[in-house]
C-alpha cells in the first residue's frame, strides 16, 4: 500500500463525512477520472461517467435531485493502490418512482489511487 493511498483514502472519508462529496471529487479525483455504478439509474447518475468535469456536473445534478438527511462513512480498508469504503446515506429522493419516499441506500465504494489521484471509483449495492 502507498502513503498516496492512505493519504487519499483518509482524505475522501474526511470530507465525505463532512457531506462534501462535491469537494471530495474537485479536489481528490484525476481529470480522467472514472466512475462506475452498479446499475444504470435514471436521471443524473448514468452507468459510466468518464471525466471530472462530467462528474462534478453528475454530483451537482444528485445533490439536486435528493434531500440528504445523513450520511454514515466507514474507515478505510487499504490494499495497494486501491482502497474500499463502506456508506450509507439515508435520503429521500425528490423524483422518479421513489419521489418523497425516504429511503436508506448501503454501498461499498472501490477507488483506485494513481499518482495520488482518484482515477477510478466503483459502487456496488447491497439490496
Amino acid at each position: 500500500m502507498s502513503q498516496d493511498t492512505m493519504t487519499v483514502a483518509n482524505r475522501l472519508v474526511e470530507l465525505c463525512r463532512a457531506g462534501g462529496f462535491m469537494e471530495a471529487v474537485e479536489e481528490l479525483y484525476a481529470d480522467d477520472a472514472v466512475q462506475i455504478e452498479a446499475l444504470d439509474m435514471p436521471g443524473p447518475m448514468p452507468k459510466v461517467t468518464q471525466g471530472k468535469a462530467a462528474l462534478v456536473e453528475s454530483h451537482k445534478q444528485f445533490s439536486q435531485s435528493v434531500d440528504v438527511h445523513n450520511v454514515d462513512v466507514g474507515e478505510p480498508y487499504p490494499h495497494e493502490d486501491r482502497f474500499i469504503v463502506s456508506m450509507v446515506m439515508d435520503h429521500t429522493p425528490k423524483q422518479g418512482p421513489m419521489a418523497g419516499k425516504r429511503t436508506e441506500a448501503k454501498e461499498m465504494c472501490l477507488y483506485t489511487v494513481k499518482d495520488g489521484k482518484i482515477s477510478k471509483a466503483e459502487f456496488f449495492y447491497a439490496e
